[in-house]
Protein backbone atom coordinates (compact mmCIF):
# COMPACT_ATOMS: atom_id res chain seq x y z
CA UNK A 1 0.00 0.00 0.00
CA UNK A 2 2.68 2.61 0.98
CA UNK A 3 4.34 1.95 -2.73
CA UNK A 4 0.57 2.85 -4.75
CA UNK A 5 0.73 6.01 -2.31
CA UNK A 6 4.18 6.75 -3.28
CA UNK A 7 3.21 6.27 -6.93
CA UNK A 8 0.29 8.30 -6.79
CA UNK A 9 2.01 11.50 -5.04
CA UNK A 10 5.34 10.86 -7.59
CA UNK A 11 2.72 10.80 -10.29
CA UNK A 12 0.62 14.14 -9.20
CA UNK A 13 4.08 16.10 -8.54
CA UNK A 14 4.93 14.98 -11.52
CA UNK A 15 1.58 16.07 -13.30
CA UNK A 16 1.65 19.58 -11.47
CA UNK A 17 5.24 20.42 -12.73
CA UNK A 18 4.07 19.81 -16.07
CA UNK A 19 1.36 21.94 -15.65
CA UNK A 20 3.91 24.78 -13.83
CA UNK A 21 6.43 25.22 -16.34
CA UNK A 22 7.55 28.47 -15.32
CA UNK A 23 8.44 27.23 -11.96
CA UNK A 24 12.26 27.84 -11.23
CA UNK A 25 14.59 26.60 -8.72
CA UNK A 26 17.58 28.40 -7.55
CA UNK A 27 20.03 26.90 -4.80
CA UNK A 28 22.27 28.61 -2.40
CA UNK A 29 25.41 26.80 -0.50
CA UNK A 30 25.85 28.42 2.99
CA UNK A 31 28.56 28.30 5.78
CA UNK A 32 28.58 29.70 9.13
CA UNK A 33 30.80 32.67 10.16
CA UNK A 34 31.58 31.53 13.43
CA UNK A 35 30.49 27.76 13.28
CA UNK A 36 32.44 27.08 9.69
CA UNK A 37 31.34 22.98 10.22
CA UNK A 38 27.76 24.78 9.83
CA UNK A 39 26.29 24.69 6.48
CA UNK A 40 23.16 24.54 5.42
CA UNK A 41 21.43 24.69 1.46
CA UNK A 42 18.65 27.57 0.51
CA UNK A 43 16.74 26.32 -2.83
CA UNK A 44 14.31 29.44 -3.42
CA UNK A 45 11.00 28.28 -5.92
CA UNK A 46 9.91 30.41 -8.22
CA UNK A 47 6.94 31.16 -10.13
CA UNK A 48 6.74 34.59 -12.28
CA UNK A 49 3.48 33.83 -13.48
CA UNK A 50 1.71 33.17 -10.41
CA UNK A 51 4.38 36.44 -8.47
CA UNK A 52 4.76 33.40 -6.10
CA UNK A 53 8.44 32.52 -4.23
CA UNK A 54 8.85 29.78 -1.45
CA UNK A 55 11.91 28.49 0.00
CA UNK A 56 13.42 25.54 2.07
CA UNK A 57 16.37 24.94 3.86
CA UNK A 58 18.30 22.00 4.66
CA UNK A 59 21.12 21.48 7.06
CA UNK A 60 24.19 19.00 5.98
CA UNK A 61 23.87 15.96 8.06
CA UNK A 62 19.81 16.59 8.14
CA UNK A 63 17.30 14.42 6.07
CA UNK A 64 14.71 16.89 6.65
CA UNK A 65 14.77 19.78 4.84
CA UNK A 66 12.62 23.14 6.71
CA UNK A 67 10.12 24.92 4.61
CA UNK A 68 10.13 28.79 4.38
CA UNK A 69 7.35 31.23 3.21
CA UNK A 70 7.78 34.69 2.51
CA UNK A 71 7.50 37.28 4.99
CA UNK A 72 8.51 40.53 2.64
CA UNK A 73 10.62 40.98 0.01
CA UNK A 74 11.91 44.90 -0.50
CA UNK A 75 14.11 46.48 -3.04
CA UNK A 76 16.51 49.61 -2.02
CA UNK A 77 17.31 51.62 -4.65
CA UNK A 78 20.61 52.26 -5.94
CA UNK A 79 23.02 54.59 -8.13
CA UNK A 80 21.85 54.90 -12.02
CA UNK A 81 24.60 52.05 -13.05
CA UNK A 82 23.96 49.68 -9.84
CA UNK A 83 22.09 46.74 -9.31
CA UNK A 84 19.36 47.45 -6.46
CA UNK A 85 19.77 45.45 -2.53
CA UNK A 86 17.06 42.63 -1.97
CA UNK A 87 16.48 42.12 1.01
CA UNK A 88 13.80 38.77 1.15
CA UNK A 89 12.65 37.60 4.45
CA UNK A 90 11.51 33.84 4.80
CA UNK A 91 9.54 32.44 7.96
CA UNK A 92 10.47 29.44 9.32
CA UNK A 93 7.64 26.48 9.66
CA UNK A 94 8.76 23.94 11.52
CA UNK A 95 6.53 21.15 12.68
CA UNK A 96 3.51 23.16 11.98
CA UNK A 97 4.63 26.54 14.23
CA UNK A 98 6.74 29.88 13.32
CA UNK A 99 9.97 29.25 14.48
CA UNK A 100 12.33 31.69 12.89
CA UNK A 101 13.04 33.50 10.00
CA UNK A 102 15.95 33.82 7.76
CA UNK A 103 16.85 36.94 5.83
CA UNK A 104 19.16 37.29 2.64
CA UNK A 105 20.28 40.54 1.21
CA UNK A 106 21.25 40.55 -2.63
CA UNK A 107 22.72 42.96 -4.68
CA UNK A 108 22.63 42.14 -8.37
CA UNK A 109 23.91 38.54 -8.66
CA UNK A 110 25.57 39.11 -5.72
CA UNK A 111 24.92 37.24 -2.22
CA UNK A 112 25.80 39.50 0.09
CA UNK A 113 24.38 38.04 3.62
CA UNK A 114 22.27 35.14 4.99
CA UNK A 115 21.05 35.29 8.92
CA UNK A 116 18.87 33.32 10.95
CA UNK A 117 17.17 34.11 13.59
CA UNK A 118 15.44 31.89 16.31
CA UNK A 119 12.08 33.28 17.97
CA UNK A 120 12.69 30.77 20.92
CA UNK A 121 15.45 32.23 21.76
CA UNK A 122 16.49 35.40 19.68
CA UNK A 123 19.98 33.60 18.94
CA UNK A 124 20.97 35.13 15.54
CA UNK A 125 23.47 33.08 13.41
CA UNK A 126 25.14 34.58 10.12
CA UNK A 127 26.27 32.88 7.27
CA UNK A 128 28.42 33.72 4.40
CA UNK A 129 27.65 32.37 0.66
CA UNK A 130 29.97 29.21 -0.02
CA UNK A 131 31.07 29.96 -4.12
CA UNK A 132 33.14 27.14 -4.05
CA UNK A 133 30.43 24.67 -3.08
CA UNK A 134 28.43 23.21 -6.65
CA UNK A 135 24.93 23.21 -6.10
CA UNK A 136 22.71 20.65 -8.22
CA UNK A 137 19.07 20.49 -8.61
CA UNK A 138 19.23 16.67 -8.11
CA UNK A 139 22.11 16.60 -5.42
CA UNK A 140 21.44 19.84 -3.89
CA UNK A 141 24.93 21.70 -2.20
CA UNK A 142 28.04 18.54 -2.53
CA UNK A 143 30.40 19.61 0.23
Amino acid sequence: MKCNIFFATFLLSFHSLAAYPAVTVEGLCFRGVKERALRLELRIFSDSEAKWRGALVKYNGRDKPISLVTRYSEESSSPVDMPSTITTVWLEIYEGAITGEYELMTHGASVDALSYRSFANSKITHFFHDSNTTWTATQGCIW
